[in-house]
């Protein structure tokens, strides 16, 4: 591999990384988002003496919730394609067995694996 291409490597992998910190930052965002305005729309709920409008409203932090989960399980699901793709960079670059983020989140997954084995949970028992 010559120096342009380790260059570009090094480059993509910074912004991969990137994109996946303001992702996370994404998901703290929303989970922020659907308690806060969860909590608003039943303290409105609460004050409002017509009792039609509490029980048709009274779904709006259900569906905004649900709505918020769904765009949660989208960002996690790109989370995970970009951290297999970096993955292979760091395959690919051949680091030692000690080095990478992502090659380390994989041994921890095998390990979970492992675990999750019929004959690996008796051993605990």
């Amino acid at each position: 591999m010559d120096e342009s291409q380790r260059g570009f490597l090094i480059a993509e992998y910074s912004a991969l990384r990137r994109e996946i910190e303001l992702k996370l930052s994404s998901l703290r965002d929303l989970a922020r988002y659907a308690i806060v305005s969860s909590g608003a729309i039943w303290v409105w709920l609460l004050s409002v003496r017509d009792i039609r409008v509490s029980h048709l409203a009274s779904f709006i932090p259900l569906i905004l919730t649900a709505l918020l989960f769904g765009e949660t399980l989208a960002l996690r699901r790109s989370i995970r394609r970009l951290g297999r793709y970096i993955l292979r960079l760091e395959t690919h670059v051949a680091l030692p067995d000690h080095l990478g983020w992502e090659t380390q989140l994989e041994r921890g997954r095998q390990g979970l694996d492992d675990l999750r084995r019929p004959h690996a949970r008796s051993t605990w028992l």
